[in-house]
Protein backbone atom coordinates (compact mmCIF):
# COMPACT_ATOMS: atom_id res chain seq x y z
CA UNK A 1 0.00 0.00 0.00
CA UNK A 2 2.92 2.36 0.54
CA UNK A 3 3.71 4.51 -2.46
CA UNK A 4 0.20 4.15 -3.90
CA UNK A 5 -1.38 7.38 -5.17
CA UNK A 6 -4.51 6.62 -3.16
CA UNK A 7 -2.88 5.56 0.07
CA UNK A 8 -2.97 7.67 3.18
CA UNK A 9 0.63 6.77 3.97
CA UNK A 10 3.65 7.33 1.71
CA UNK A 11 1.39 9.14 -0.80
CA UNK A 12 2.98 11.84 -2.93
CA UNK A 13 -0.20 13.92 -2.90
CA UNK A 14 -2.13 13.47 0.32
CA UNK A 15 -0.11 12.20 3.20
CA UNK A 16 1.30 13.94 6.21
CA UNK A 17 3.58 10.97 6.79
CA UNK A 18 6.40 9.76 4.52
CA UNK A 19 5.47 12.51 2.00
CA UNK A 20 8.28 13.84 -0.17
CA UNK A 21 7.57 17.41 0.94
CA UNK A 22 6.36 17.30 4.52
CA UNK A 23 7.51 14.28 6.49
CA UNK A 24 10.14 14.35 9.16
CA UNK A 25 11.01 10.71 8.49
CA UNK A 26 11.61 9.23 5.05
CA UNK A 27 11.62 12.68 3.43
CA UNK A 28 14.11 13.29 0.63
CA UNK A 29 14.70 16.85 1.80
CA UNK A 30 14.40 17.06 5.56
CA UNK A 31 15.21 13.85 7.33
CA UNK A 32 18.42 12.33 8.56
CA UNK A 33 16.71 8.92 8.36
CA UNK A 34 16.04 7.29 4.99
CA UNK A 35 17.28 10.50 3.31
CA UNK A 36 19.08 10.32 -0.04
CA UNK A 37 21.81 12.63 1.18
CA UNK A 38 22.42 11.74 4.80
CA UNK A 39 21.59 8.15 5.55
CA UNK A 40 23.67 5.05 5.19
CA UNK A 41 20.51 2.92 5.10
CA UNK A 42 17.21 3.50 3.42
CA UNK A 43 18.74 5.26 0.41
CA UNK A 44 16.44 5.32 -2.61
CA UNK A 45 19.18 3.81 -4.78
CA UNK A 46 19.88 0.81 -2.57
CA UNK A 47 16.82 0.22 -0.40
CA UNK A 48 15.20 -3.18 -0.80
CA UNK A 49 11.45 -3.40 -1.30
CA UNK A 50 9.40 -4.91 1.46
CA UNK A 51 9.35 -8.70 1.64
CA UNK A 52 6.26 -10.48 0.27
CA UNK A 53 5.84 -14.22 0.89
CA UNK A 54 5.18 -16.22 -2.27
CA UNK A 55 1.52 -16.46 -3.27
CA UNK A 56 1.72 -20.19 -3.99
CA UNK A 57 3.34 -23.10 -2.24
CA UNK A 58 4.00 -23.14 1.49
CA UNK A 59 5.78 -19.80 1.80
CA UNK A 60 6.10 -19.58 5.60
CA UNK A 61 5.27 -21.48 8.78
CA UNK A 62 1.86 -23.13 8.37
CA UNK A 63 1.97 -21.87 4.76
CA UNK A 64 0.39 -18.44 5.24
CA UNK A 65 -0.08 -15.70 7.80
CA UNK A 66 -3.41 -17.08 8.98
CA UNK A 67 -1.72 -20.40 9.85
CA UNK A 68 -4.20 -22.20 7.55
CA UNK A 69 -1.77 -24.90 6.26
CA UNK A 70 -3.25 -24.32 2.78
CA UNK A 71 -0.52 -25.00 0.22
CA UNK A 72 -2.27 -23.82 -2.96
CA UNK A 73 -0.58 -26.40 -5.18
CA UNK A 74 -1.70 -29.81 -6.40
CA UNK A 75 0.00 -32.75 -4.68
CA UNK A 76 2.49 -34.82 -6.69
CA UNK A 77 0.85 -37.38 -8.97
CA UNK A 78 1.84 -41.04 -8.49
CA UNK A 79 3.91 -42.16 -11.50
CA UNK A 80 1.71 -45.19 -12.32
CA UNK A 81 -1.94 -46.12 -11.77
CA UNK A 82 -0.81 -49.01 -9.56
CA UNK A 83 1.12 -46.79 -7.19
CA UNK A 84 -1.05 -45.25 -4.50
CA UNK A 85 1.45 -42.79 -3.06
CA UNK A 86 3.81 -40.33 -4.63
CA UNK A 87 7.31 -41.53 -5.31
CA UNK A 88 10.13 -39.99 -3.29
CA UNK A 89 12.05 -38.12 -5.94
CA UNK A 90 15.02 -36.98 -3.89
CA UNK A 91 16.18 -36.41 -0.35
CA UNK A 92 18.95 -34.60 1.43
CA UNK A 93 20.11 -34.45 5.02
CA UNK A 94 22.45 -31.83 6.36
CA UNK A 95 23.67 -34.44 8.85
CA UNK A 96 22.84 -38.00 9.76
CA UNK A 97 20.11 -36.79 12.09
CA UNK A 98 18.67 -34.28 9.63
CA UNK A 99 16.87 -31.53 11.47
CA UNK A 100 16.09 -33.88 14.36
CA UNK A 101 12.92 -31.94 14.98
CA UNK A 102 11.66 -28.54 14.02
CA UNK A 103 9.37 -26.72 11.63
CA UNK A 104 11.03 -27.91 8.46
CA UNK A 105 10.81 -26.47 4.96
CA UNK A 106 8.99 -23.77 3.00
CA UNK A 107 8.55 -23.52 -0.77
CA UNK A 108 7.39 -21.14 -3.48
CA UNK A 109 6.64 -24.03 -5.83
CA UNK A 110 10.07 -23.85 -7.48
CA UNK A 111 12.54 -23.60 -4.60
CA UNK A 112 12.62 -25.04 -1.11
CA UNK A 113 14.23 -23.46 1.96
CA UNK A 114 14.86 -25.85 4.86
CA UNK A 115 16.10 -25.11 8.36
CA UNK A 116 18.09 -27.69 10.30
CA UNK A 117 19.25 -28.04 13.92
CA UNK A 118 22.56 -28.88 15.49
CA UNK A 119 24.54 -29.19 12.26
CA UNK A 120 27.20 -26.53 12.61
CA UNK A 121 29.46 -25.44 9.78
CA UNK A 122 26.80 -23.27 8.18
CA UNK A 123 24.40 -25.96 6.90
CA UNK A 124 21.46 -24.97 9.11
CA UNK A 125 19.66 -23.18 6.25
CA UNK A 126 19.73 -24.87 2.85
CA UNK A 127 17.90 -23.74 -0.30
CA UNK A 128 17.20 -26.35 -2.99
CA UNK A 129 15.79 -26.29 -6.49
CA UNK A 130 12.99 -28.62 -7.57
CA UNK A 131 15.49 -31.33 -8.50
CA UNK A 132 17.00 -31.36 -5.01
CA UNK A 133 20.19 -29.53 -5.97
CA UNK A 134 21.55 -27.28 -3.27
CA UNK A 135 21.34 -23.72 -4.57
CA UNK A 136 22.93 -21.99 -1.59
CA UNK A 137 23.51 -22.28 2.16
CA UNK A 138 22.80 -19.67 4.83
CA UNK A 139 25.05 -19.42 7.86
CA UNK A 140 22.64 -19.82 10.79
CA UNK A 141 23.19 -21.13 14.31
CA UNK A 142 22.44 -24.64 15.47
CA UNK A 143 18.92 -23.83 16.73
CA UNK A 144 17.64 -22.58 13.35
CA UNK A 145 15.13 -25.42 12.91
CA UNK A 146 12.78 -24.01 15.56
CA UNK A 147 11.83 -21.36 12.99
CA UNK A 148 10.49 -22.06 9.53
CA UNK A 149 11.88 -19.53 7.06
CA UNK A 150 9.82 -17.30 4.76
CA UNK A 151 10.33 -17.42 0.99
CA UNK A 152 9.18 -14.99 -1.70
CA UNK A 153 8.22 -15.62 -5.33
CA UNK A 154 11.79 -15.05 -6.59
CA UNK A 155 13.44 -17.27 -3.98
CA UNK A 156 14.52 -14.62 -1.49
CA UNK A 157 14.41 -15.81 2.12
CA UNK A 158 14.02 -14.42 5.64
CA UNK A 159 15.16 -16.81 8.37
CA UNK A 160 16.04 -16.68 12.06
CA UNK A 161 18.05 -18.35 14.76
CA UNK A 162 18.51 -17.30 18.38
CA UNK A 163 21.22 -14.80 17.45
CA UNK A 164 19.97 -13.07 14.32
CA UNK A 165 17.20 -12.42 11.83
CA UNK A 166 18.56 -12.46 8.26
CA UNK A 167 17.19 -11.57 4.83
CA UNK A 168 18.83 -13.17 1.77
CA UNK A 169 18.33 -12.36 -1.89
CA UNK A 170 17.45 -15.17 -4.37
CA UNK A 171 21.16 -15.87 -4.95
CA UNK A 172 21.84 -16.32 -1.23
CA UNK A 173 23.56 -12.97 -0.69
CA UNK A 174 22.84 -11.36 2.66
CA UNK A 175 20.60 -8.30 2.22
CA UNK A 176 20.58 -7.44 5.92
CA UNK A 177 21.09 -9.05 9.28
CA UNK A 178 19.78 -7.77 12.59
CA UNK A 179 20.68 -9.18 16.02
CA UNK A 180 18.21 -11.08 18.15
CA UNK A 181 18.52 -11.60 21.86
CA UNK A 182 19.74 -15.12 22.55
CA UNK A 183 16.26 -16.55 23.05
CA UNK A 184 14.42 -18.88 20.69
CA UNK A 185 12.34 -17.32 17.89
CA UNK A 186 9.37 -19.42 16.77
CA UNK A 187 9.14 -18.57 13.04
CA UNK A 188 9.05 -15.00 11.74
CA UNK A 189 5.76 -13.81 10.23
CA UNK A 190 4.94 -10.63 8.30
CA UNK A 191 2.16 -8.05 8.54
CA UNK A 192 0.25 -6.35 5.76
CA UNK A 193 2.54 -3.32 6.07
CA UNK A 194 5.67 -5.47 5.59
CA UNK A 195 6.74 -5.62 9.22
CA UNK A 196 8.41 -8.86 10.32
CA UNK A 197 7.14 -10.01 13.72
CA UNK A 198 9.26 -12.39 15.79
CA UNK A 199 7.81 -13.98 18.92
CA UNK A 200 10.26 -15.81 21.18
CA UNK A 201 10.53 -18.48 23.80
CA UNK A 202 12.61 -17.00 26.59
CA UNK A 203 15.00 -19.35 28.31
CA UNK A 204 15.09 -19.43 32.13
CA UNK A 205 17.14 -16.46 33.28
CA UNK A 206 16.60 -14.65 29.98
CA UNK A 207 17.44 -10.95 29.88
CA UNK A 208 15.31 -10.32 26.76
CA UNK A 209 13.07 -7.30 27.16
CA UNK A 210 10.02 -8.72 25.44
CA UNK A 211 8.31 -11.73 23.91
CA UNK A 212 7.34 -9.97 20.67
CA UNK A 213 9.61 -7.89 18.41
CA UNK A 214 8.91 -6.14 15.09
CA UNK A 215 11.40 -5.35 12.30
CA UNK A 216 11.15 -3.53 8.98
CA UNK A 217 11.43 -6.10 6.18
CA UNK A 218 13.18 -3.57 3.92
CA UNK A 219 16.28 -3.02 6.05
CA UNK A 220 15.90 -5.08 9.23
CA UNK A 221 15.55 -2.03 11.47
CA UNK A 222 13.88 -2.64 14.83
CA UNK A 223 10.42 -1.07 14.71
CA UNK A 224 9.49 -1.84 18.30
CA UNK A 225 8.73 -4.46 20.90
CA UNK A 226 5.80 -5.39 23.12
CA UNK A 227 6.46 -3.55 26.38
CA UNK A 228 3.22 -4.17 28.29
CA UNK A 229 4.31 -4.72 31.95
CA UNK A 230 1.48 -7.23 32.46
CA UNK A 231 3.07 -9.50 29.83
CA UNK A 232 6.69 -9.48 30.97
CA UNK A 233 6.45 -13.01 32.39
CA UNK A 234 4.94 -14.54 29.24
CA UNK A 235 6.67 -16.25 26.33
CA UNK A 236 5.53 -18.45 23.44
CA UNK A 237 6.20 -21.86 21.96
CA UNK A 238 4.14 -21.22 18.82
CA UNK A 239 4.14 -19.23 15.58
CA UNK A 240 2.03 -16.04 15.65
CA UNK A 241 -0.98 -15.74 13.36
CA UNK A 242 -1.42 -12.61 11.23
CA UNK A 243 -4.56 -10.76 10.21
CA UNK A 244 -3.68 -7.49 8.48
CA UNK A 245 -1.49 -5.59 10.93
CA UNK A 246 -2.67 -7.50 13.99
CA UNK A 247 -0.95 -10.68 15.12
CA UNK A 248 -2.29 -13.26 17.57
CA UNK A 249 0.20 -14.92 19.89
CA UNK A 250 -0.42 -17.98 22.03
CA UNK A 251 1.38 -16.94 25.23
CA UNK A 252 2.16 -18.80 28.41
CA UNK A 253 3.48 -18.19 31.91
CA UNK A 254 4.23 -21.73 33.02
CA UNK A 255 5.35 -20.69 36.50
CA UNK A 256 1.95 -19.11 37.14
CA UNK A 257 0.05 -21.81 35.24
CA UNK A 258 -1.59 -19.20 32.98
CA UNK A 259 -1.95 -19.09 29.21
CA UNK A 260 -3.57 -16.52 26.97
CA UNK A 261 -4.37 -15.77 23.36
CA UNK A 262 -3.04 -12.25 22.96
CA UNK A 263 -3.77 -9.84 20.09
CA UNK A 264 -0.84 -7.56 19.30
CA UNK A 265 -1.19 -4.55 17.02
CA UNK A 266 1.77 -3.45 14.90
CA UNK A 267 1.87 0.09 13.52
CA UNK A 268 5.35 1.48 12.79
CA UNK A 269 3.98 5.05 12.63
CA UNK A 270 2.27 4.94 16.02
CA UNK A 271 3.73 6.35 19.22
CA UNK A 272 3.71 2.76 20.53
CA UNK A 273 4.51 0.69 17.42
CA UNK A 274 3.83 -2.69 19.08
CA UNK A 275 0.91 -2.68 21.51
CA UNK A 276 -1.23 -5.24 23.31
CA UNK A 277 -4.82 -5.59 22.09
CA UNK A 278 -7.62 -7.83 23.39
CA UNK A 279 -6.76 -11.13 25.05
CA UNK A 280 -8.44 -14.35 26.11
CA UNK A 281 -7.37 -16.33 29.17
CA UNK A 282 -9.05 -19.60 29.93
CA UNK A 283 -6.69 -22.43 29.13
CA UNK A 284 -3.57 -23.84 30.73
CA UNK A 285 0.02 -23.96 29.51
CA UNK A 286 1.78 -25.33 27.66
CA UNK A 287 0.10 -25.37 24.26
CA UNK A 288 1.20 -27.11 21.09
CA UNK A 289 -0.94 -25.33 18.53
CA UNK A 290 -0.42 -22.03 16.74
CA UNK A 291 -3.48 -19.77 16.44
CA UNK A 292 -5.60 -20.14 13.29
CA UNK A 293 -7.58 -17.20 11.84
CA UNK A 294 -10.31 -17.65 9.22
CA UNK A 295 -11.96 -14.38 8.12
CA UNK A 296 -13.14 -12.77 11.39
Amino acid sequence: HAGDDDCAAADDDDSTEADDDDATAGDDDDSGVADDDDSSSGDDDTEEPGFEPAAQGCAMAHCDGRMSDQVGLDPPVPPTPDQTVAERLWWDSAAVAGSGYGLGCVSNGERVACTYCGVGGGDNLVVYDAEGTRMWIGDLAEDACYSAAMIDADGGVIAADSQQLVRYDPQGNEVWSTPLFGDLPISPVITEDGIVVVAVYRYPGSTAESTVYAFDSRDGALVGMLEDPALTSFDTGNTPCVRGNRVYVSMKDEDAGVARLQAVDVDPWAATPVSAGPAFEGFEPPQGASPLCIDD
